[in-house]
């Protein structure tokens, strides 16, 4: 059975690139543009691991993911958060709030991103 990834960013470009590529690897994909969106579908689609953006419209990936883990239907999925911001302040934030990585986009490749999620969803 297909594992599920569900993929949270308001750039096009980056939802495109990165959902085409885990449709590739034979994930089943979901996305959305922004964090409330992310949290809507996080509980409906139920993915092993979700993609999350930092900087959205409507609510960003911190509310977002503190969203996720304060309910128990979402608490225990495992998150990655996505940014452009190497901020610190938002790492330490992100942190804090249960994800379990963080990755600044233009520091890492799609192969990157796909071994550190078949380590956390084996």
């Amino acid at each position: 059975m297909a594992k599920k990834i569900l993929i949270v960013d308001d750039e096009p470009d980056v939802l495109a690139t990165l959902r085409d590529y885990f449709k590739g690897q034979n994930y089943e994909v979901e996305t959305g543009v922004n964090g409330e969106e992310g949290v809507d579908k996080a509980d409906k689609f139920k993915p092993d691991i979700i993609l999350l953006d930092v900087l959205m419209p409507v609510m960003d990936g911190i509310t977002a993911l503190k969203k996720l883990k304060d309910n128990p239907a979402t608490a225990k999925m495992e998150v990655i958060m996505l940014t452009n911001i190497g901020d610190q302040d938002k790492v330490a934030a992100a942190m804090e709030s249960g994800t379990t990585n963080y990755f600044i986009k233009s520091d890492y490749s799609l192969d990157d991103l796909k071994k550190k999620i078949e380590e956390l969803v084996p």
